[in-house]
């Protein structure tokens, strides 16, 4: 029976975003104060604890041949404790590169387990706490990225917040426009300080409204736009250059179906992760969800129009 190793795909993809969050902020972004005394270069340290917790684990066992036990979970909060000043005192920018080399050391280290390791593994209290490292990372560099202001919302939440003239295009006011949208009557906002950049390298999207798909066509000669309607529909007409990626298609997972398809035949920007990519469809539903599975892929840029498609071809040509 083969060894499920699913888990390298989803710590790869992690890391990956990772990095990209830690190219992105600046020194005084990441020295940003948290909730609680933490900042986020501190944040991001804490990953990076537990990434060089699983390299000395494995090398041990490596070495002894005994696997480690498993985690006594009431030890989590004192170690947080213990370690939070240490990682305070490191200089905010050599923290956040140290943690991208933990991740980098801790995934190829899993990644090059044998199959009686992992095995063992599982028996011992299952991969998620060792083989797993994204659900971890991704909670904690959420953390890094998000602060509050208001009543807290699920994530993804801000990008559907749309009233009147409050557009995705907003980030860049933030502090006043969250003022704004909680005297319009919304009590669950959530401001992102660390701007657009970081909400998309988290994987994070933006609705474009009618208005700014007509500007970036005429403006923006390297934008991509993706039709999420199926092949026939697509056929039938669609907007001038538009490449087809049937939203039925799509297969869950990263790097399968369709979405490998479009990688390897061109139709996605596999040069330029950073391409704006402009997901558009029947309706909002099926425009989101390709747009969705596109941002899995690590595609940076990428926005969706949430109204139908017969707006889009009578406005844009």
């Amino acid at each position: 029976m083969a060894v499920d190793r699913s888990y390298i795909v989803r710590n790869n993809a992690s890391r990956k975003r990772l990095e990209t969050l830690v190219a992105r902020c600046t020194d005084g972004e990441l020295a940003q104060t948290m909730p609680a005394g933490w900042t986020v270069a501190s944040v991001l340290a804490h990953v990076a604890f537990w990434d060089h917790r699983i390299e000395v684990l494995f090398e041990r066992w490596r070495s002894t041949g005994t696997a480690p036990a498993v985690e006594d979970a009431s030890s989590t909060d004192w170690i947080n404790d213990a370690t939070k000043p240490l990682f305070l005192a490191l200089p905010p920018r050599q923290a956040a590169e140290f943690t991208v080399r933990a991740a980098g050391v801790a995934d190829r280290l899993v990644e090059t387990l044998s199959d009686e390791m992992v095995t063992q593994n599982v028996r011992a209290g299952g991969p998620q706490p060792r083989l797993r490292r994204a659900p971890g990372r991704a909670s904690r560099r959420d953390r890094a990225c998000a602060r509050p202001l208001g009543r807290f919302v699920p994530s993804g939440a801000w990008a559907r917040l749309r009233a009147g003239a409050f557009r995705a295009s907003a980030f860049a006011r933030g502090k006043r426009l969250s003022e704004e949208l909680l005297a319009a009557g919304f009590t669950n906002v959530r401001r992102y300080q660390l701007g657009i950049p970081v909400w998309r390298a988290l994987g994070g999207l933006t609705e474009v409204e009618l208005e700014g798909v007509q500007h970036v066509f005429q403006s923006d000669r390297t934008a991509v736009f993706l039709d999420a309607r199926s092949a026939e529909e697509f056929r039938a007409g669609t907007l001038p250059g538009a490449r087809n990626i049937p939203q039925s298609a799509v297969e869950p997972g990263k790097d399968v179906g369709e979405v490998r398809k479009a990688k390897d035949d061109g139709r996605l920007p596999m040069e330029d992760h950073n391409t704006r990519i402009i997901v558009f469809g029947r309706d909002a539903v099926q425009a989101r969800g390709l747009a969705e599975a596109i941002a899995h892929e690590a595609f940076h840029n990428v926005a969706y129009f949430p109204g139908p498609f017969d707006a889009l071809r009578t406005t844009v040509k």
